[in-house]
């Protein structure tokens, strides 16, 4: 079988020794003040030359960098239970539920939300971590409190 293209990558490789003296020959900088764009400065001793990284950089990783780090925070934020509203949801309904049954017109459900929120409140009424967590057990939600 015949390679068509056999020598297409290979007529040009030269042994690396050859040019092994040019790339460590030192050449003569002359400082400039206001180099063109590629180029940044130009010292005595030192070249540098900008690339297209830093622009990158600058455009993608940077804002791609504080999206992941400033999300997370929000969404933990975000996260967490509100605990002086759910005080308050848990009076109001309380409130709701005992007018309901001074009028003998109960809704369908109101003995779980009866149920869940005298779980959300302790004996001084305050809501607090453990009567949370207390809570979400009787509604039957504590675990996918802890598997999210």
């Amino acid at each position: 079988m015949k390679r068509r293209f056999w020598g297409m990558f290979t007529t040009k490789a030269q042994p690396f020794s050859k040019w092994w003296q040019d790339f460590r020959s030192e050449v003569i900088v002359i400082p400039m003040k206001d180099p063109l764009d590629p180029i940044v400065s130009v010292d005595d001793k030192v070249l540098t030359v900008r690339t297209g990284y830093h622009t990158r950089r600058n455009t993608i990783v940077i804002p791609l960098m504080l999206l992941f780090t400033f999300m997370p925070l929000y969404m933990f934020y975000d996260f967490l239970p509100n605990l002086s509203s759910n005080q308050e949801y848990a009076h109001r309904m309380l409130a709701s539920i005992e007018k309901e049954k001074a009028s003998n017109q109960l809704r369908y459900g109101a003995e779980e939300t009866e149920k869940y929120a005298r779980a959300l409140l302790d004996e001084n009424g305050e809501v607090t971590w453990a009567t949370y967590l207390r809570a979400k057990e009787v509604e039957g939600r504590l675990g996918r409190f802890f598997e999210v």
